[in-house]
C-alpha cells in the first residue's frame, strides 16, 4: 500500500511536470500502480497492553522506556502518530476531557479522560516529545522482544487496540468513529468484525 501511494503522488507529479512544459513524458507512463490491500489490524491483548505500560515505568533502555510511555498514551487515546507529534497538553487537556483537531482530517472532537489515560498523560510529562514515526517503529520492535510480544508492532497497533479495547468494553459503533475522527462508518466497523472474532473465538476456548 505504501509502494502504492507513492506511485500515485509521483504519477501526479510527473503529470504536472508535462502541464508545466519541464519534462515531454511521464517516466511512469504505462506503469499501474499495484491494487489497494486491506492492511490486516492486528490488537494487543490486555496482558500485552500492560507489560508495554510497565515497561514505560520500569524498561532499562532510557530511548525505548521513552517509546512505550508515547505508544501507551496512542494506545489509551486513539490518536494517530500526527496528533502525538503535535501534543500540547495545556491546549488539548481541559478538565476531564482530551480536546483535539485530528491532524489528518481537520475534525474536532474530543475523548472522555479517564484513569488509565489520565495516567498516560501524566507519565509523558517526565519524556521529551515523540521521536519520528521511523524511530517508534524500530523501536517498537525491541520493545516486543522485551515483552515477548509475537506480532509486529508499529504506532499503528496501539490505535487498533484502542479501537477494539473500546468495543469490547460495550462502546457504541457511532462514538467510535467520532473518538478516531473516521469520515465513514464502514472504516470504524472493520474493528467492529474484529471485536466479533475475537469473542466468538473466546467463547469456543
Amino acid at each position: 500500500n505504501t509502494v502504492r501511494k507513492t506511485l500515485v503522488k509521483l504519477h501526479s507529479i510527473f503529470e504536472k511536470a508535462i502541464e508545466l512544459k519541464l519534462i515531454s513524458d511521464n517516466p511512469l507512463k504505462g506503469y499501474k500502480a499495484p491494487a489497494y490491500q486491506q492492511p490486516k489490524r492486528q490488537v494487543l491483548t490486555p496482558e500485552e497492553q500492560l507489560s508495554i505500560e510497565n515497561y514505560a515505568d520500569n524498561g532499562s533502555v532510557s530511548m525505548l522506556r521513552l517509546i512505550a510511555a508515547w505508544f501507551v498514551l496512542q494506545m489509551y487515546s486513539g490518536l494517530r502518530y500526527s496528533d502525538l507529534a503535535v501534543w500540547d497538553e495545556d491546549k488539548m487537556v481541559k478538565g476531564n476531557k482530551l480536546y483535539f483537531s485530528d491532524e489528518k482530517t481537520k475534525t474536532p472532537h474530543y475523548i472522555p479522560i479517564y484513569p488509565a489515560l489520565k495516567r498516560a498523560i501524566e507519565r509523558i510529562r517526565d519524556f521529551r516529545a515523540i521521536p519520528e514515526n521511523q524511530v517508534c517503529n524500530r523501536g517498537l520492535k525491541e520493545i516486543a522482544g522485551y515483552c515477548d510480544i509475537t506480532i509486529p508492532l508499529t504506532t499503528h497497533i496501539a490505535r487498533h487496540t484502542f479501537a477494539v479495547t473500546y468495543l469490547d468494553n460495550g462502546g457504541s459503533l457511532d462514538v467510535l468513529k467520532e473518538l478516531l475522527g473516521h469520515s465513514n462508518i464502514k472504516q470504524t466497523a472493520i474493528y467492529w468484525r474484529i471485536s466479533s472474532i475475537q469473542y466468538l473465538t473466546h467463547c469456543r476456548l
